[in-house]
């Protein structure tokens, strides 16, 4: 090998790309060329190369710009781009939104509870028991289904989709909001694949990635909230927003859209998100925005 790997990009073998710093990615790409270049094997070649373009695909992701991110039709990178810039409890309602989208799928009533628990459990309103006991629950879905379909060697597309949405109804109860946001929009675009539910549908990761933007905004352009809007007509703004927010009333949000400009404001971005057609679901930034959730 002409140009061998110095001690610092060795001590990067074995390391996850998304654990590396940007620095360390530069560097891991560097070495990847080395490597490609004074290996023989073709394979090894191939393989370093791989690398290389992963190390490149992940700092992608990451300098993301405000074109990139309105543009985005996949919400894996946009996820991976907010890292740990927002909370847990949004990535949560987030995977609980891609769980909405598919619930007519769900065949048990206890794959629905799971996703109103994982909700409640995001703002506080159940403890970690009972998210545990809700996955358990799912789980058991799960199982029961698969049982019931042991002796098959394939499943029928439509069967399939089932299991699907009911594995999603398990991840929204993850232990973390990340882990839950990352498993619950693959599983759930699967689900609406019927071609073959081990392929995520891309016109399902489309509206995944708008539900990233109702819910995250434009992490380029933060949101401005003038206070005296939430005062004025005896509170009438954070009585909608409420009311919206409690009962998944998101058909609501033109009212609410009228009222804010009743109050004065004229931010085009809070009025045009409130009229677009959606997708809306618990999370959306302009409810959360005016109730001071984060």
């Amino acid at each position: 090998m002409d140009e061998p790997l110095s001690k610092s990009q060795q001590r990067l073998r074995g390391r996850k790309l998304v654990e590396m710093t940007d620095d360390e990615l530069l560097e891991w790409i560097d070495a990847c060329e080395k490597m490609e270049r004074g290996v023989s094997a073709a394979k090894a070649r191939r393989s370093w190369k791989q690398s290389g373009q992963n190390a490149h695909e992940e700092l992608k992701r990451r300098r993301m710009n405000e074109t990139e991110w309105l543009a985005c039709c996949d919400p894996g990178p946009m996820l991976e781009f907010l890292g740990d810039k927002v909370s847990d409890r949004k990535r949560r309602l987030f995977a609980c939104a891609c769980c909405r989208r598919i619930q007519h799928f769900f065949s048990d009533e206890r794959s629905l509870k799971a996703v109103e628990v994982a909700e409640l459990y995001a703002d506080g309103l159940k403890d970690r028991v009972h998210l545990i006991g809700a996955r358990d629950e799912a789980r058991d879905v799960k199982r029961q289904f698969r049982a019931n379909y042991a002796e098959r060697q394939f499943l029928e597309p439509a069967d399939a989709v089932v299991l699907r949405a009911a594995g999603a109804a398990q991840d929204v109860t993850r232990d973390t909001g990340m882990s839950a946001a990352i498993n619950c929009y693959c599983e759930t675009s699967r689900a609406m694949n019927m071609e073959d539910t081990n392929d995520c549908n891309p016109a399902e990761l489309r509206q995944q990635a708008l539900l990233v933007q109702c819910i995250f905004g434009n992490p380029f352009k933060p949101a401005f909230l003038d206070p005296s809007w939430l005062r004025c007509n005896d509170d009438t703004v954070v009585k909608l927003a409420r009311g919206i927010y409690d009962e998944q009333a998101f058909d609501r949000l033109h009212i609410l859209a009228n009222a804010l400009e009743a109050t004065g404001c004229s931010d085009t971005e809070i009025l045009d998100h409130c009229r677009i057609p959606g997708p809306h679901f618990r999370g959306c930034w302009v409810i959360d925005l005016l109730l001071g959730k984060n």
